[in-house]
């Protein structure tokens, strides 16, 4: 896990994506690196993938090639932070339990890092009736 919810968010500057770049932290099963938000539908899909493991982060506004991270891509910071809450809690059933730090890069943006823990024992997160979503370790999801 990269990030957890007693990190002090001092850390998380700047300095410390750029360190991810820098050192070539790849992606893995617990963190995914995404240069755009997305649509609402993609967005569920990834947040129901990590729930369905034991949780992780995802790092909106890094670029990644062959799961490398590779330059920092800000994304707009208009109604993020309140997307990502609404789809968390309401388009996800468990809702879940996420933490987001925005971080600011630039006026074109900010990096968004997404934490959370959640491992759903009773019932797997679903963001529709037919459709379960897993991350596996080649980094690639099933249904």
């Amino acid at each position: 896990m990269l990030i957890t919810p007693n990190v002090d968010k001092k850390k998380l500057d700047l300095d410390f994506f750029l360190s991810l770049i820098k050192n070539g932290i790849e992606e893995n099963i617990h963190l995914d690196y995404k240069s755009q938000l997305g649509n609402n539908a993609e967005i569920t899909k990834d947040l129901s993938a990590f729930a369905n493991i034991d949780g992780g982060n995802i790092i909106y506004g890094i670029s990644e090639e062959g799961h490398k991270p590779v330059e920092i891509t800000p994304v707009n910071p208009e109604g993020i932070k309140e997307k990502l809450d609404q789809i968390s809690t309401n388009g996800i059933d468990p809702s879940l339990n996420v933490k987001i730090w925005p971080i600011d890069y630039s006026e074109e943006g900010q990096i968004y890092a997404v934490y959370f823990l959640i491992k759903s024992y009773l019932s797997l997160s679903m963001f529709n009736l037919t459709n379960i979503r897993k991350r596996l370790n080649s980094l690639q999801t099933t249904t």
